[in-house]
């Protein structure tokens, strides 16, 4: 993948919508992007990159940490996240995108399908998910033979929705999920036992009875 300098990225063509135009490469010498740079697929970004409002970025692109993002920012499909980046309101993200722990979401932020999130991740109001616009989530990593992290979603009409790898559905369809998935009765009940944990952690915020 070539590697690009500041000169050479100064030097790229603007459209005519405004937007310069960069090519698939490693941006990584690089720390700071103005407004309205579009990226092409697999691009990558080294650590403390600072992207200006209304950024887009293609497929598989890859930043490192701390990386902070302007307003309406646009990513597609299975962009990786290291940790502690931040979104300013109104990032879009396609489906399968993977964010690390720590990272930070401002409001209106919406989120593709099949999203993982890692450990203490913040999000502002009316940030929006597969399910619909969510209050809270809350995150925790695979436990026995389950690889994929478990995201439990607090949405903004009270109900309680789960995303665990391929499997996204109510709370409900989660318990009988763990009940069919999972080979060992102790391992699904383990993660019954933790999703409602979590609800009744929600009740206390909502004050009320959670379905």
């Amino acid at each position: 993948m070539r590697k690009f300098t500041q000169a050479e990225f100064d030097l790229f063509h603007i459209d005519s919508n405004g937007y310069k135009i960069c090519p698939t490469g490693d941006y990584s010498q690089i720390k700071s992007f103005h407004n309205r740079c579009k990226f092409e697929e697999y691009s990558y970004f080294g650590d403390y990159s600072c992207f200006g409002n209304e950024c887009v970025f293609g497929r598989k692109c890859s930043f490192g940490a701390f990386s902070l993002f302007g307003k309406r920012c646009t990513f597609d499909d299975m962009c990786i996240f290291q940790i502690g980046c931040e979104f300013l309101d109104s990032c879009s993200f396609g489906i399968r995108c993977i964010f690390a722990l720590c990272c930070k979401f401002e409001d209106k932020c919406n989120f593709g399908a099949i999203s993982s999130f890692g450990k203490q991740c913040k999000f502002g109001e009316k940030c929006r998910c597969e399910f619909g616009e969510f209050r809270y989530m809350v995150s925790f990593c695979g436990i026995f033979e389950e690889l994929n992290s478990t995201d439990v979603f607090l949405l903004a009409n009270d109900s309680i929705c789960v995303r665990q790898g391929l499997f996204g559905g109510t709370l409900k369809e989660f318990v009988t999920y763990c009940k069919t998935r999972y080979s060992s009765e102790n391992h699904g009940k383990t993660y019954i036992d933790l999703i409602s944990a979590i609800k009744s952690q929600f009740e206390i915020m909502r004050g009320r009875s959670l379905t």
